[in-house]
């Protein structure tokens, strides 16, 4: 999904910092830890209400693989970060 914040790009980049991120949380239901993978990529509302959505599919795929390419938190060790960024290509790819 798409959560465009501010037009302001500090701001905006100031958002996508705090939701970039590899986390865990507790599943309320069976009491098990999940693992995440949080990926954020600034967009300005401006953009997004004046591009049409095939442009602005483009530019989101464009953006989240760069995002994903050189993420802004650090990976922890053992984790196939190579995998991830190639599965997300290829899905995005076939969409």
């Amino acid at each position: 999904f798409l959560v465009s914040v501010d037009v302001d790009p500090i701001e905006n980049e100031r958002c996508c910092t705090a939701n970039s991120r590899i986390g865990r949380y507790k599943d309320l239901q069976t009491g098990s830890f999940v693992r995440f993978v949080s990926f954020a990529v600034p967009i300005s509302p401006t953009i997004v209400l004046d591009s049409p959505i095939a442009n602005l599919v483009c530019l989101f795929e464009q953006l989240l693989l760069e995002e994903v390419n050189s993420p802004s938190f650090v990976v922890p060790a053992g984790f196939d970060y190579l995998s991830l960024y190639q599965d997300l290509k290829e899905g995005l790819a076939a969409s």
